[in-house]
C-alpha cells in the first residue's frame, strides 16, 4: 500500500509540474513583440530569454572541403640510371643471350647425330628432352635473372659489389661458350 501511495504522489507532482510548465511555455509564444521584451544584439526577445544564464554562440564555421574522389594519375618518369638495360649491360646482355641460343643449338646439333651422347648438366637436362621450346625459354628466363641480378649488383650501396657486377654475366657467356667449344669437339671424336 505504502508504494501505491508513493507512485500517486510522484505522478502528482510530476503533472503539476508539467502544468506549470506548460503554461510557460504558452506565456512566451503568446507574448506580443512590440518591445516589451528584452532587446539583446538588436533584436526584440520575450523576458524570459533575459533570466537565461548567457552563452555565446561561435560564429558559423565552414565544413572541411571533401577531398575529391578521382586521384590524379602521376606517371613516374623513370630514372634512367635505373634502366636494367642501358649502354654498359645491353651489349653485355646481348653477348650472353647468343651465347646461350649457340649452346642450346649445339646441344640439339650433337643429338641429332649422337644418340649416346646426353646433357651433362643436371638442371638444363630436363628442358633439353623437353624440346628446343622449353630449352630456350628456360635459357632465356635463367639468363634473364642472371641480368636482374648484375643490375642490383650495379645499383648496390656497397662500392665493391658496383665494380665487379660484370662478373656473373661475363662468367655465364663463357660458360655457354665452353659448353658450344665442347659439343662442336665431340663430333670430331
Amino acid at each position: 500500500m505504502t508504494s501505491t501511495r508513493t507512485f500517486k504522489r510522484m505522478a502528482a507532482k510530476c503533472a503539476a509540474a508539467f502544468m506549470v510548465l506548460s503554461a510557460s511555455v504558452a506565456s512566451i509564444n503568446a507574448a506580443p513583440r512590440d518591445g516589451l521584451g528584452v532587446i539583446i544584439d538588436g533584436k526584440d526577445w520575450p523576458d524570459i530569454v533575459a533570466t537565461l544564464p548567457a552563452v555565446e554562440i561561435a560564429p558559423a564555421v565552414e565544413p572541411p572541403a571533401v577531398p575529391s574522389l578521382t586521384m590524379p594519375i602521376v606517371v613516374a618518369s623513370r630514372d634512367k640510371s635505373t634502366r636494367m638495360f642501358d649502354r654498359k649491360s645491353a651489349p653485355l646482355a646481348g653477348v650472353l643471350y647468343t651465347m646461350m641460343a649457340l649452346d642450346t643449338k649445339s646441344t640439339y646439333d650433337v643429338s641429332a647425330w649422337c644418340r649416346t651422347c646426353v646433357e651433362a648438366d643436371p638442371f638444363a637436362a630436363p628442358f633439353i628432352k623437353a624440346g628446343p621450346g622449353a630449352a630456350y625459354a628456360a635459357g632465356l628466363a635463367f639468363d634473364t635473372g642472371v641480368m636482374y641480378l648484375a643490375h642490383k649488383m650495379r645499383h648496390s650501396w656497397n662500392p665493391v659489389i658496383r665494380k665487379i657486377w660484370f662478373v656473373l654475366p661475363v662468367s655465364l657467356a663463357a660458360g655457354h661458350a665452353y659448353a658450344m667449344h665442347h659439343n662442336y669437339q665431340l663430333r670430331k671424336d
